[in-house]
């Protein structure tokens, strides 16, 4: 059973470059965003997750070294993961890249979901970041 207690979507408080996850439990969606722009990895944002509804993750190997995931058979799931461009002021994210941690990219059924949660949101995906975001991700200057 789904835990109720906990949100849709951990906001970002200022706009910027976010690496995101996104999780799914039956039919109930969840996106978590990491707490600042470029604030640390998607691995930081599962175990957040994981504590949030109190389930203590596992390692797995993951090129030369061991990442914290989900444990097999439970509710909840890893469905997608990624970058996006968060617009507070315009109101409007962007989607874009995948978890090469996680090997999983965006789920795109779940953008269009969340899209009918916040109608007042401009929510799309790209397939593609842009140079200058790249940049501008790398140097954190957005």
């Amino acid at each position: 059973m789904t835990n109720l207690n906990i949100s849709l979507v951990n906001c970002p408080t200022e706009s910027g470059q976010y690496r995101f996850i996104q999780f799914a439990s039956g039919d109930e969606i969840y996106f978590r965003f990491e707490p600042s722009p470029l604030y640390g990895a998607h691995e930081d944002i599962l175990l957040g997750f994981a504590g949030e509804v109190g389930i203590e993750c596992r390692k797995i190997p993951r090129n030369d070294r061991e990442i914290a995931a989900l444990p097999e058979n439970i509710e909840y799931e890893l469905v997608g993961a990624g970058l996006c461009n968060v617009d507070l002021e315009n109101r409007t994210v962007t989607y874009f890249g995948n978890s090469v941690d996680y090997q999983i990219g965006i789920n795109k059924d779940h953008l269009q979901r969340l899209q009918t949660e916040f109608p007042d949101w401009k929510i799309h995906p790209r397939t593609k970041p842009s140079l200058i975001d790249r940049l501008l991700g790398l140097f954190n200057l957005r």
